[in-house]
């Protein structure tokens, strides 16, 4: 749920185009975490939270991170 909060933080702040630094603070921040939880539950000396389908949070949690980054990197505008 922490995790879902931060993004939802550095989504606010996108919207409304302020403190850009904190958004990239709070993105990197969440994707270091969730980068050594996903070294952690692939090493098997973490145990992150499982979805549907057995997936890991940890997993999921840094392919959006990774997404966010790239998104606002191409800086992509819907029209």
């Amino acid at each position: 749920y922490y995790v879902f909060v931060f993004f939802c933080i550095a989504l606010v702040l996108n919207w409304l185009g302020i403190q850009i630094t904190m958004f990239y603070i709070i993105v990197f921040a969440l994707g270091a975490l969730a980068l050594f939880a996903t070294i952690g539950e692939v090493s098997g000396s973490v145990s992150c939270p499982r979805l549907f389908l057995d997936i890991p949070t940890c997993y999921l949690s840094l392919a959006i991170c990774a997404a966010v980054l790239l998104l606002k990197r191409r800086k992509i505008e819907v029209i």
